[in-house]
Parts: structure tokens; sequence; C-alpha cells
């Protein structure tokens, strides 16, 4: 009997703002905003000519052979530090500190040199790296196990898109061509990821380094055990090499060089039967900081999970499925920071139990540096560092899992045809229409939430969400984007002045208020001209709405702001430090929902009660309507309730992540992944 696992995963990395606006914290140095970097007296960086005087290179850069007459070399003395940019004879570039030099016998000279350090080269720095790995940047791919491979794109695409082939990842008699006692691996994964590091040197000390992560993944993996299996197998299944980076700062080559390695495994004690499907979206950032010393880690995270397929098993077992890409930044080819994140499903099953099965979605995240080539000065202190970041599951499903209802508003949910498969992240009821946004710039308009037309909005950005107020359709979404309407049909592009993805806009006080990554916060008395505003912190902000006479913004974290006039803000403590994805006011309430099923309520924004929502699912988008709060969430979550203080699960008849949800014209409209629109009654 084959045993599958299947294993959906899409992981949407971002808002590192956060990361790189506390590495603003540290150190005595002189402060400065831009790149600089001042280098040691005895710092010698190689110019074009001492490259093509350089003849010869021991394979650990031991030893340096440089011709008779090389005028680089002539000026080197024991001390020194010696620096190359990458070439065709040092590709990953060298910064080497000279032990020992002599002569040969042709006149030519030899150094003897040992590994040195950032902080041996240069006295004072302070440098800030933004960098996307890019398929086009890819200098070589190793396929480590038979069946993986990476996909050609076009020059101009971000996404590395992996396939994995139908790998053995096991087999028990070694003999291909019996499959019965094989585990088995197939999927694919477009990973898209970045670079985000700052370093400051003072006096010849490492005072401050940050590097974060930014990784965006979606894809799929399928686990297919065809026998009892009790164990584990994790194989290193690919590796990918980027040509080094070099970014020149004031005359100095500092040479990174990126590799990604992907390991997949499976852990199980299997002794009947399983299919099981499961999808997990997420958004996630993991670094960490080195600050005078000490460490520290510095993450954002969002995980949903849902479920399309009721497992089918007849046993108890114990299994899990995971994929790990680990990314490595490496100076001048010697090893520095890194961090790997970990999806994977975990389904449990034990027949005397109750409920007999649980179906489970987590993600691990790890991350470590190896200092030596930041710094030298590490005064019997550990010379590496690794932490585990988290280590989060999340419940699913049970076998008692059937949807409940109790026949109020929000109870009952009919699926209506959008004509899109793009996903859809935010919906608004105004000037006598429902309009959604999504994914490469759609825009649907409906009089009645079922006949739906899409609408050209001249993008092809993912537009998060929407709101109307003021006679005006405001529309937010990736890059700063923001677009305006009157009638929902014809749009018309604004400058928002920043770069930085928004996720959420509002309407209160004659003000339009727009929220995003790094703590953006935009305002508008129009829709069309917008200014940018403090909001003192630099985590993503998820949904923002106007109630009892103040903004609520919510955000990563667990961050809430308030604002009476969208100028001036003001932190409050939430009490939790779950992502929090969506705010709504009504009936002197606001409740505020996220990850994890994180529900919260306050009648002021200021103070917060947590309630218990009864699910472990994240929760995205909420909305009040018919004497009823309705909250949406991953996996077809929906949940009601006439207070915020008291939920009841809904069924949705969809599996299919919800990212929004509104009300008018007497109906719930729902919308959200691949194209899915709800509509309640």
């Amino acid at each position: 009997m084959v045993k599958e696992l299947r294993l959906r995963i899409i992981l949407l990395i971002a808002g590192v703002g956060l990361l790189l606006g506390l590495a603003s914290c540290g150190g005595q140095g002189p402060q400065r905003n831009e790149n600089y970097v001042k280098l040691a007296p005895n710092t010698k960086v190689a110019d074009s000519s001492a490259e093509n005087q350089l003849l010869d290179i021991s394979d650990d850069a031991t030893y340096l052979k440089f011709a008779s007459g090389s005028t680089y070399a002539q000026t080197l003395s024991p001390g020194d530090i010696v620096v190359f940019g990458a070439s065709d004879k040092t590709p990953n570039g060298l910064l080497r500190k000279v032990v020992r030099k002599s002569e040969d016998s042709q006149g030519g000279y030899v150094l003897e040199t040992q590994p040195a350090a950032l902080d041996d080269a240069i006295e004072e720095a302070n440098i800030e790296i933004e960098q996307p790995l890019k398929p086009s940047s890819v200098a070589a791919v190793n396929g480590l196990l038979r069946g993986i491979s990476v996909s050609k794109v076009a020059p101009e695409s971000l996404e590395i898109p992996i396939q994995l082939d139908d790998i053995i990842l096991y087999d028990r008699d070694r003999d291909l061509s019996t499959t019965n006692d094989q585990v088995r691996l197939s999927g694919e994964m477009a990973l898209e990821t970045s670079l985000k590091t700052k370093i400051r040197i003072h006096h010849h000390k490492l005072e401050y380094m940050s590097f974060a992560l930014v990784n965006s993944e979606e894809g799929s993996i399928t686990a297919t055990w065809s026998f009892a299996f009790s164990g584990s197998k994790e194989v290193s299944a690919l590796q990918i090499k980027f040509s080094p980076m070099v970014f020149f700062i004031s005359g100095f080559p500092l040479v990174i060089v990126p590799e990604i390695n992907v390991a997949v495994g499976v852990e199980a004690s299997l002794n009947g039967t399983l299919t099981s499907n499961v999808s997990e979206r997420g958004t996630m950032t993991v670094g960490l900081e080195y600050d005078n010393g000490n460490f520290d880690t510095l993450f954002q995270k969002s995980l949903t999970f849902s479920n399309n397929l009721m497992p089918a098993l007849d046993a108890s077992l114990d299994a899990t499925a995971y994929l790990e890409p680990e990314l490595e930044f490496a100076l001048y080819g010697v090893s520095g920071p890194y961090a790997s994140v970990k999806p994977y499903l975990n389904l449990q099953a034990d027949i005397n139990a109750d409920p007999w099965w649980v179906l489970y979605g987590g993600v691990e995240a790890n991350v470590g540096v190896n200092l030596p080539s930041f710094t030298s000065d590490i005064e019997g202190g550990e010379s590496s560092w690794s932490h585990q970041l988290f280590d989060e599951r999340v419940q699913i499903l049970t076998a008692n899992d059937e949807g409940s209802g109790d026949g109020g508003a929000g109870a009952s949910w009919t699926a209506r045809n959008s004509g899109t498969e793009n996903s859809l992240g935010g919906v608004v009821y105004g000037n006598n229409i429902f309009a959604a946004v999504g994914q490469g710039g759609t825009i649907l308009t409906s009089t009645d939430g079922t006949s739906w037309t899409s609408r050209n909005s001249g993008t092809g950005k993912v537009l998060r969400d929407i709101t109307y107020d003021n006679n005006t359709f405001v529309v937010v979404g990736r890059d700063g984007t923001i677009l305006t309407s009157t009638d929902g049909t014809s749009w018309t592009s604004r400058n928002s002045g920043t770069g930085n993805n928004l996720y959420d806009v509002a309407y209160g006080n004659n003000t339009f208020v727009a929220v995003g990554a790094s703590g953006t916060i935009l305002t508008s008395t129009d829709g069309v001209s917008w200014t940018s505003r403090n909001s003192g912190t630099y985590s993503g902000l998820n949904d923002v709405v106007f109630g009892n006479s103040t903004f609520v913004v919510a955000g990563d974290g667990g961050k809430i702001l308030t604002s009476t006039d969208g100028t001036s803000w003001t932190s409050r403590n939430s009490g939790t430090g779950d992502q929090l994805r969506g705010v709504v006011y009504h009936n002197n309430t606001f409740v505020a929902v996220g990850e994890g099923g994180t529900i919260l309520t306050s009648t002021d924004g200021t103070s917060w009660t947590s309630q218990s929502s009864g699910t472990g699912n994240s929760l995205v988008g909420a909305a009040y309507g018919d004497s009823a709060f309705v909250v949406v969430g991953v996996a077809g979550t929906i949940l009601t309730s006439t207070d915020g203080t008291s939920w009841t699960s809904q069924s949705s008849g969809t599996g299919n992540d919800l990212f929004g949800v509104t009300y008018g014209n007497n109906i719930f409209v729902a919308v959200g992944e691949s194209g899915t629109i709800l509509t309640s009654p």
C-alpha cells in the first residue's frame, strides 16, 4: 500500500526593515548614514597591475607568488594586509595578513600569509548592503541527488525555480527497479532571496554587525512511503553557487560569496497507510546581530497553514517531511553568517486517542555566524555562534474537524466564480459595488457579490488591500503602489513616495492612512498626495482601522499603534508577540486578529484583552455586519461572534486560505487564495 504525504510550501518573506532599523543601535563610533571605509595604513589594496603580477596562489591562499619586479609585492612587509577583489586568479577575493616575505631563485616574491579579518584591514567603517540573489548571478548548480535541478528563467527574473522529480530518498534493497521499498520526494520550489547586512567598525574593532535572510518561496513537495518505515533520512540535495558580489566602498573591495544548500528529509514511524495534503503560507525574515560582543536574534514571521484534503489513514503513525534551504554568505571565501528555514508537515495518529489523528504544520528557523572573517578581536570569546530562532508548530486539522455553525450571520457560505486564479488579498464595499484586489494587479468589481468583472488596474504589482471613503476607492500594494478611482472601473496610479510594500489603508478624521513594511505610515486627505509619517517602529504594519475617533494599527510582533490624527503615533502593549494581521471596529469594540488563532479586543485601542478563538489557524481579516463580527483565515477558517469575546467556527466549504472579508448590501464577501470568493448568506 502506498503511503503519500504532500506538503505545499509558500513562504513570502518580507519586512526586513525591522532588522536593519535595529542596526542603528550600539557602538560609540562616528555615526554616518552613507557607506564609507577608512583603511588602516598597513592595508594594501591590489590594483590591476598587482593582479597581473600575481603568478600563483596556493589552494588555501597561504602562499602568494609574485613576479620579479612587482611593485605591489615590493611595498609589502610582515603585518601588512593584502586585499584583492574578485578576479580570475582570486575568484573569491583575498583578505590576508603577511607573515613572511622572501625571494625565490628567479627573483620573484613569495608571501606567506594567514587569514585576516575586516577589522584588521579597516580602521573605521559604516557599511550597509541590500542585494538580491538573481538567477543571472548563479555560477554553478550541483545536483547532489538524482532528479533535482534548477530550471531556466528569464534574465530579469528574481526567482530560482528548483524542481524535485521523483527523488529516491531511501531504497531499502538498493534496487531501483523495485519500488515498493522506497521513500520518494517530488515537487517544486520557486526561491527568491536577498541579503541585507550592516557592518560598523570603530578604531579597528567590530562594533556592530547585522545579517538578515530575506526569503520568498512558493512550491510543493510530495513524499511517498511505499512500505512501513521507521527512522529518519536527510540528504543534501542541491548546491547553488553564486558569482562573488563585489562592493567597492571608498576604493575598498568587499567581496561576498553567497551559496544556497538545499536539504530534504523525512522522519517517520509508519505502520499503516497515509495520504495527506497541506498548504503553508507565511512571511518571514530571519537574522542575527552582533553588538559589542553580544549576540541577539532578529526575526519576523507569520505562519499560516491549511489543508485541502482530509487525511486518509488506517493505523497509528508519526510522519514528518521537510525541505530545508540554507543560505550562507562567505567573506573572501571564508565562512561567515548563515540562516536556514525549514518548513515541515507532521501527522500524528493514535487509534486509541481522541481525536485519533492530528495534522500539524510547522517551521523551524536557525541562524549562525563564524566571526573570524569579521573580527580578530575575539579575546577568548566564541569564534562562532548559532541559535535556533524558533520551531513553531500549528495544529491544522483533526479527525473531529467537520465544521460547525450556529445558524447566525456568517454561518453559511457559497462559492462564487471570480474568473481569476490570482489570489485576492482585500475586498471592500463602496459606491454600491464590491471591489476586490490581488496578485498581478487584479481588480474585480461586482454589484451583488455573485457576478464579477475584471478591471484594468494599469499595473502588474501585487495589490494588497482596498478601502472606500470620501467618494474615492484607494488601493495599496507592493513597492509602494497606490491606485485611486471614483467608480472602481477607471484607475489612476499615485506617487506614494515610498518603495516599501503597503499592506492596508483606511479612512477617518478626513484622512486616509496607509500602512506597510518597515513601519511605513503614509497619510493623505484626498488619496492623491501622500505624506510619510514617523511610526516610531520598524515592524511591519499589516492593518489599520478608524473607530472611536482613533486610528488603530496592527502589525508584526504584536505591535499596536494608535493615533487620533494619523500624524502622531503611540505604541500600545498588546500583550502578545504574535503577528497581528487584521483589525476591525464596531459596537465600541476593536477586534485584532493574527497568527496562531490570536484574537484581542479593546474598547479604546489602548488596553487589550486576549480572547479564545478555538483555533490554532492564523487569522487574517475581519469585518462587522448583520450584528456580528466575522473573521477569516487560513485553511478556509471562518469564525463569528456577536460580542468579540465568544467565537464560533463556521464551515466555509473551502480549504483555501482566506485573506479578506467585508460587509455590504446585506451580505458578507470573503476573498482569498487562487481567486476564491465566498458570499454569505
